[in-house]
């Protein structure tokens, strides 16, 4: 059997194998997603635990870590617009401004590192640091799915939430006359009273073209 090729339906953004003609949906991304995330908070523990070791420097740990995240947004911004080659510059600053959030001059991830280096933190208590680094990535699966339309108020994972990087809620979007009608749709996993709030006033959420 010929093993199944996912192209990217521009006009639908949706994938479809070219086997099947089958579509991926929101929830089949989603699983990816989960995959995907777990995958690469293992690639982050294993740095932490080569600085303990001693195998690498602070300053190795830092680099290591920033491109394991800056790999895991590109990743899910891609997965979510349809691949690197459709990304625009629009899109690369996008992503780039998401990623200075978390490890910019001012970012999350600087005060962690002085906490590892200084011994102020246990290895595990970095290594649940660092997961939730992991999940604020699907904001980025988010915001690649919407990239074409205006900017929502919150995306899951954006940290906006009591739950923060935790957040495992998703955008459902119609388009409609005028713009598209946005649902916040409660994940999964136990919910934060926040997401439980915006479930119930974005149900839904109107955007409008162009604003």
């Amino acid at each position: 059997m010929a093993k199944s090729v996912w192209v990217w339906e521009d006009d639908l953004k949706r994938y479809r194998s070219t086997t099947t003609g089958q579509f991926i949906g929101v929830n089949q991304m989603q699983d990816l997603r989960v995959d995907f995330l777990a995958q690469q908070k293992v690639v982050m523990q294993s740095h932490v635990e080569d600085y303990l070791k001693g195998d690498i420097s602070i300053r190795r740990l830092e680099i290591n870590l920033q491109n394991t995240l800056k790999e895991t947004y590109i990743d899910m911004y891609s997965l979510g617009a349809g691949g690197r080659n459709n990304l625009s510059q629009r899109d690369w600053g996008k992503i780039g401004a998401m990623l200075k959030k978390q490890y910019g001059q001012n970012g999350y991830m600087k005060g962690l590192l002085e906490q590892i280096n200084s011994g102020q933190i246990t290895p595990a208590q970095a290594n649940a640091r660092l997961k939730m680094y992991v999940n604020s990535a699907n904001q980025a699966l988010w915001k690649g799915i919407t990239r074409d339309m205006p900017e929502l108020p919150a995306y899951p994972g954006d940290g906006s939430t009591v739950c923060l990087t935790n957040c495992q809620c998703t955008w459902e979007i119609v388009p409609v006359e005028g713009g598209f009608n946005c649902y916040w749709r409660l994940g999964v996993a136990e919910h934060c009273e926040d997401c439980v709030q915006r479930s119930q006033e974005w149900n839904p959420l109107f955007v409008p073209y162009g604003v």
